[in-house]
């Protein structure tokens, strides 16, 4: 019996081990692997790896696994840990001591790490509700981050046009009903927009309606209008009119975990600028920094306003956000006041990055930093006065270029990173001692995806492999050409920058 179950423990920690290194082929004979051996075992210490709750006291003592010379047992004979080293220590030997030293004490430490970005790409979000029940290729709202304003009479509160029991409520707005007041989860923070209430009622009789858009991948309504920021007066007159700058239609990219929050007061990228993101500050880290599982896909529209516009640019200065709040670099409500609520962006390399010109090989790689509603605050300072005083550049619809409408984004599709680098099981590849990359090695363990940090030719193929990816859960992408980032320094700062 204890050669049978020795035998069933090696069975099973190699199938694991060559599964979770990349050999699609394996995968079915894991799966079976697994059911078979599991079916043999009642080991309550192995199940948790799974995910498997079993009764305290189905529980074999360490002597059982005495035959198995991959069971490592430590901390004086404890027999509780004993499965779950024998399914660890093969993986384990395949880790080198400077790749767990350096995921490790990284993590410990919670700080930057040197190589890294630091504030270029926050991960922090607004208050949101989990995956589960908010994701937009579940959630059953018509006419996402739409503005439900005129389509749902010109009132607040449920509204059959944003889907059965659901309502048309805005961000920290005082006037809405108190359905609203239950919104856990707003898509936007610049207007009225469909949302699920906790609070659920019969709707109201139908409003006039356009017909339900296909969740996750919604398309904006050219001229669709609001009447938030109309109290929008700007000391710079030219920010009132829209501007002649031309609109730019692009994608941009977001690295996010598994709660979804608007894309406003944050910083995005183009792909490879979310790669470099992902592979200096994400992947360096088990688990991964942020708890970030997903690169977000949103088709955006941007158009300077006239005094950017003037001084030849479509993009400011790409300011950083910390929780919501603008960060600089210098004064944000100085310029936004001077040029609006402009969309900023950078090269990776070029201020105010000009620190890592050596140390980015992804061609193309661009971050940008979208403006919201009270961006002199953090999230958790909101409320209804800066909403006003302090509007943004969101809008709904085509942008205008007048100092508050500066850019629109809809959803267009995301993809795993665990499916992108072809990880099975991400808790079961950490815990096997799996790393994605390890800075110090210029390679993983176990996975080879983030192998050649500085090849630029391997920084195109992973780009490409997230195009591919996309292509093929979305269909092929639209033809859209990424702008030049045109912003210039001296001509956005003159000789005085703060």
């Amino acid at each position: 019996a204890q050669a049978s179950l020795a035998q069933a423990i090696h069975i099973l920690a190699s199938y694991l081990l060559q599964a979770l290194a990349g050999q699609p082929d394996l995968r079915g004979q894991f799966a079976a692997a697994m059911s078979g051996v599991l079916s043999m075992l009642c080991v309550a210490s192995a199940f948790p790896i799974l995910g498997v709750g079993t009764s305290s006291s189905a529980t074999l003592g360490a002597s059982e696994f005495g035959a198995d010379d991959e069971c490592v047992v430590e901390n004086g004979g404890n027999s509780s840990e004993c499965a779950l080293n024998a399914l660890q220590h093969r993986g384990l030997k395949r880790t080198s001591v400077e790749a767990s030293k350096a995921n490790t004490s990284a993590e410990a430490e919670g700080s930057q790490l040197p190589w890294g970005c630091s504030g270029c790409m926050q991960g922090n979000s607004p208050p949101g509700v989990s995956l589960s029940s908010t994701s937009t290729e579940h959630r059953p709202i018509y006419h996402f981050m739409l503005n439900c304003w005129n389509s749902c009479g010109k009132k607040s509160g449920f509204c059959s046009w944003c889907g059965p029991g659901n309502a048309c409520c805005r961000y920290m707005y005082p006037g809405d009903p108190p359905e609203c007041k239950t919104v856990s989860y707003f898509p936007v923070l610049s207007w009225h927009t469909c949302t699920s209430p906790v609070q659920r009622a019969a709707p109201p009789a139908p409003a006039p309606a356009l017909g339900p858009v296909a969740p996750g991948v919604p398309s904006s309504v050219p001229g669709t209008t609001s009447r938030e920021g109309e109290d929008y007066q700007p000391v710079n007159r030219a920010l009132a009119a829209p501007s002649d700058a031309p609109l730019l239609t692009f994608y941009m990219y977001r690295a996010m975990g598994d709660n979804d929050y608007a894309p406003e007061n944050v910083n995005t990228a183009s792909l490879a600028g979310i790669m470099w993101y992902l592979h200096n500050e994400v992947v360096v880290l088990t688990p991964r920094k942020f708890g970030i599982t997903r690169i977000v896909r949103m088709k955006v529209q941007t158009k300077a306003p006239a005094p950017l516009h003037d001084v030849g640019m479509n993009f400011g200065v790409r300011y950083a956000f910390d929780s919501g709040r603008c960060t600089g670099p210098w004064s944000c409500d100085k310029q936004f006041g001077n040029y609006g609520y402009f969309v900023g962006c950078n090269n990776v390399g070029d201020f105010p990055t000009e620190k890592w010109s050596k140390a980015n090989h992804y061609a193309d790689a661009i971050w940008y930093s979208l403006p919201g509603p009270c961006s002199n605050r953090k999230f958790s300072q909101h409320d209804s006065t800066c909403l006003s005083t302090s509007p943004g550049g969101a809008c709904a619809g085509e942008p205008t270029g007048r100092g508050n409408c500066t850019y629109s984004a809809t959803p267009a599709g995301e993809i795993r990173i665990d499916e992108l680098e072809g990880i099975v099981n991400y808790k079961l590849f950490a815990l096997t001692g799996g790393r994605e990359y390890v800075h110090t090695l210029d390679r993983g363990v176990n996975l080879h995806f983030w192998d050649g940090k500085t090849d630029p030719a391997r920084c195109a193929q992973r780009v490409k492999a997230a195009e591919d990816l996309f292509a093929a859960k979305y269909g092929p992408a639209e033809p859209l050409e990424t702008p030049k980032c045109d912003f210039w320094r001296r001509g956005f700062y003159g000789s005085s920058p703060a």
